[in-house]
């Protein structure tokens, strides 16, 4: 990536436990957000970006996912639910939104379809499955 990703962010917003007011003092902040790449990133194959990741575990402030607007856009077509999520959060969960993010905003609701209930709730499912392994595994005595 030979650009500079914080001038071309249209987009940030908080995500996880911050966002949903699941948070405690030792919780990291995650924030996604997105950008329009310059022109000769989406002009040929010499140059590619569809996301930036920095991790808070790696040494960065909080861990931060800057999607391309290409790569976020399909996502959000395809019903990925923490996507679509970043199109409906609190307004003060909103940390950078310029002209651009506020007309990803006002398109937010075009990404909704019937295939986001399903969506949804595989990603509810897979949540609760996890939340069952994690809790019969704390039931585990010790091994010693």
């Amino acid at each position: 990536m030979n650009f500079d990703i914080s001038s071309a962010t249209i987009l940030k917003v908080k995500h996880g436990s911050h966002a949903y007011g699941l948070n405690t003092p030792t919780s990291d902040l995650d924030i996604k957000g997105v950008c329009i790449e310059p022109l000769e990133y989406h002009l040929g194959f010499a140059k590619c970006f569809e996301q930036h990741i920095q991790e808070a575990s790696k040494g960065h402030a909080n861990d931060l996912v800057i999607y391309s607007l290409k790569k976020f856009a399909k996502l959000a077509t395809d019903a990925n639910p923490t996507i679509v999520e970043c199109l409906f959060v609190e307004p003060e969960d909103v940390l950078f939104c310029n002209k651009y993010g506020e007309e990803l905003f006002a398109f937010r609701y075009n990404f909704l379809s019937a295939k986001a209930k399903y969506r949804f709730l595989g990603f509810a499912y897979s949540q609760l499955k996890r939340i069952k392994t994690d809790r019969e595994w704390m039931r585990k005595p010790p091994t010693a």
